[in-house]
């Protein structure tokens, strides 16, 4: 039975090669992204080529709703999960002096909170 493996923040460059990898080694991948869809898409639509069990999900790792249809998704597409490499990510870097609480707080329930 193939391994499956969920990748969050699909619009990355370090996601488009982590995925190329594991689609060599047969890995079913479920890509995550938030915003960038033109990106993730892409991706997409690159593996899908090389690798029959890609799938695409829109997750914002911050909001509950998004990962209970994410594990949904998974649970029905694929019914178990090997691997997860969380690589969904939030830096809104400024000095400290500038850094507002909500700023703070947003990266950490991202960066944090997010792959709880």
């Amino acid at each position: 039975m193939r391994k499956t493996a969920l990748i969050t923040g699909g619009s990355s460059d370090l996601t488009s090669a982590i995925s190329n990898v594991l689609s060599h080694h047969d890995i079913n991948i479920i890509l995550t992204y938030h915003n960038n869809y033109a990106k993730a898409y892409k991706l997409y639509d690159e593996l899908k080529n090389k690798n029959n069990g890609v799938i695409l999900v829109k997750c914002d790792v911050t909001k509950e709703e998004d990962i209970l249809n994410l594990i949904n998704t998974i649970k029905e597409k694929y019914s178990k999960l090997d691997y997860i490499i969380n690589n969904a990510a939030l830096s809104l870097d400024n000095d400290i002096d500038n850094k507002t609480k909500e700023e703070f707080l947003k990266v950490l329930d991202t960066n944090l909170v997010g792959p709880f």
